[in-house]
């Protein structure tokens, strides 16, 4: 299953069933917020062992919601407490606020907004530049009214170090996930300006081209979004051979000729991810063309960076869903666009069925409070 689902669309919830020496129908029930929602019927055979079935499941709320996979218990049975899984889905806001902040016009460029102007979850700005410190739309506006920041051809040779520093400072300051598209004339100087922010390591060669399919590395990120699943290959685009390698934190999850193609790192405080390919219009141009494969690289990207963040200027979120009954919660909470100038304190009430109580978080960063 996925953690994070949008609202009102439909998550898929596989369940793995263990039978042995058993010849019967069992029955699966699931179980939101602990009320029964579904029952599944499953004949087992004691000729196999393993079996699955799926159910079908969403909200039309934002919020995290509760569910449990429980078979009825048989009679015999030595215990029951495998008979169950306890697990829980993150609702969201199904519109994604997207800046896409581009190194000028190009093919490129325009492929990504036809594929954003395909989807209705998604609302998004461009600012197009147009000189060292101008863009074609008017000035950067406030990243904190935005999800997700997308580079696309820049930094290039028209760059200004003031542009280059307004862009990385507004993403650290708002904490806002980072997607980054290569292109043909990156400015490789400029480049390592973003090193602390982008999940790919620069190596100091030239730029030597290359075309050549994608392939898809399967790992437990891959494995786990359905929309990346449907990607196991991505058509030839350009590539600069040599010039990129990943970092210890980061996913390969696709590869170019045994180099890193398509990269994420959603364990840090910035989660980002890129494509490091260009040319990727042809995608949509010819004959055997199609649209689902950027739209696909794009839903991945969003569905493995956003997990954790919240379009909310402040979250509290613990390190974990579950726990055991002596385990200590930890409580993390984010400001985005804090004022340095200020000072502040964060105090959670935590109630439960019969009690109250108050935790005050320490300041561990700029803009970031921890307690348990």
């Amino acid at each position: 299953y996925n953690k994070r689902q949008f609202v009102n669309s439909t998550a898929k919830i596989f369940a793995e069933i263990s039978s042995y020496n058993t010849d019967k129908e069992i029955k699966i029930n699931l179980y939101e917020n602990d009320s029964k929602i579904k029952t599944n019927s499953v004949l087992v055979s004691s000729t196999k062992n393993e079996y699955e079935t799926a159910f079908d499941v969403s909200s039309p709320i934002a919020g995290i919601k509760k569910y449990r996979l429980e078979i009825e218990q048989e009679s015999g049975e030595v215990t029951e407490i495998n008979n169950r899984e306890i697990f829980y889905i993150n609702y969201v806001d199904n519109t994604v606020r997207m800046l896409v902040i581009a190194g000028g016009p190009s093919y490129d460029l325009s492929a990504l907004k036809q594929t954003l102007n395909r989807s209705e979850n998604i609302k998004y700005d461009t600012r197009v530049q147009k000189s060292a410190s101008e863009y074609y739309e008017g000035a950067l506006p406030k990243f904190s009214d935005y999800d997700i920041i997308t580079l696309i051809g820049i930094p290039n040779n028209f760059t200004s170090k003031e542009s280059t520093d307004l862009i990385i400072n507004g993403i650290k300051k708002s904490g806002n996930p980072l997607f980054f598209f290569n292109s043909s004339d990156l400015l490789f100087d400029k480049i390592n300006e973003f090193k602390d922010i982008l999940p790919f390591a620069f190596n100091e060669t030239g730029k030597r081209e290359v075309k050549g399919n994608v392939f898809f590395t399967p790992n437990k990120l891959y494995n786990d979004t359905e929309s990346l699943r449907k990607l196991r290959t991505l058509p030839p685009v350009f590539f600069y051979q040599g010039a990129f390698s990943g970092k210890p934190n980061s996913t390969i999850l696709g590869l170019q000729n045994s180099e890193p193609a398509v990269v994420v790192d959603n364990s840090t405080e910035i989660k980002t991810a890129a494509f490091l390919g260009y040319g990727f219009y042809e995608w949509n141009l010819k004959q055997s063309g199609s649209y689902e494969y950027l739209q696909n690289l794009l839903s991945g990207f969003i569905t493995l960076c956003t997990d954790e963040n919240s379009k909310d200027k402040f979250t509290v979120r613990t390190n974990k869903d579950c726990y055991a009954v002596s385990e200590p919660v930890y409580f993390t909470s984010v400001f985005k666009e804090i004022d340095a100038s200020n000072k502040y304190n964060v105090r959670l009430n935590i109630s439960n069925q019969s009690s109250v109580f108050e935790l005050d978080l320490s300041q561990t960063g700029e803009n970031i409070f921890q307690g348990d």
